[in-house]
């Protein structure tokens, strides 16, 4: 059967395809909200001039040589500095970017053609820097100093617990494929079964 049909007309085709565009649309949303709620609650939090002030050259930052401004890449670069997340991930972080716009702006040229396995791929990034911002956060800010690996490892919003849940019950087993720290996995999954 030619893909093209195959994508349209069969069920589970269809839904698969559908499910994994809405699931990466919210985690990159919820990801870069955090991220950017996350950031500047801690540089407010101090009421330190000097931290209010570096919010505000954030929030104004221009990231490119066209002048544009965006909050997220701000942040993102931000981390970058902070040596949060190194230039690679930085790069592999607009490419996510690159693709949400794109499923949200050409869905239904996607749904046609179905997801491709780079794609695919593109979750598992994002699922690793989710989980090393979040680590960070934890880490850093939340718990800084605890030395009981199994509860910070443990620790995690229950959104990003939710999400993994989500993608388990899509992806079955295979779902191990799209995380990198399957022993942090395994904490969290226990934290959610006693929720």
């Amino acid at each position: 059967m030619n893909p093209l049909a195959s994508n349209i007309s069969e069920k589970n085709e269809l839904q698969s395809n559908l499910s994994f565009i809405t699931l990466f649309i919210a985690a990159y949303e919820y990801f870069s909200g955090t991220v950017m709620k996350n950031l500047e609650g801690f540089l407010m939090s101090h009421e330190n001039p000097e931290q209010l002030e570096k919010w505000q050259k954030l929030k104004n930052k221009k990231i490119d040589e066209s002048g544009n401004r965006d909050l997220l890449k701000s942040c993102m670069l931000e981390f970058v500095d902070m040596k949060v997340i190194t230039k690679k991930e930085y790069d592999e972080f607009i490419a996510l970017k690159q693709l949400r716009h794109k499923y949200v702006h050409e869905t239904t040229e996607i749904i046609f053609r179905g997801i491709i396995e780079e794609e695919q791929d593109r979750l598992s990034y994002l699922i690793a820097l989710w989980e090393k911002v979040e680590n960070w956060w934890i880490n850093e800010i939340n718990f800084p100093g605890e030395t009981n690996d199994f509860d910070k490892a443990s620790s995690c919003s229950l959104v990003y617990l939710l999400f993994l849940k989500m993608v388990q019950t899509l992806h079955g087993d295979t779902y191990t494929k799209y995380c990198k720290n399957k022993k942090m996995l395994s904490a969290r999954f226990n934290k959610y079964e006693m929720l």
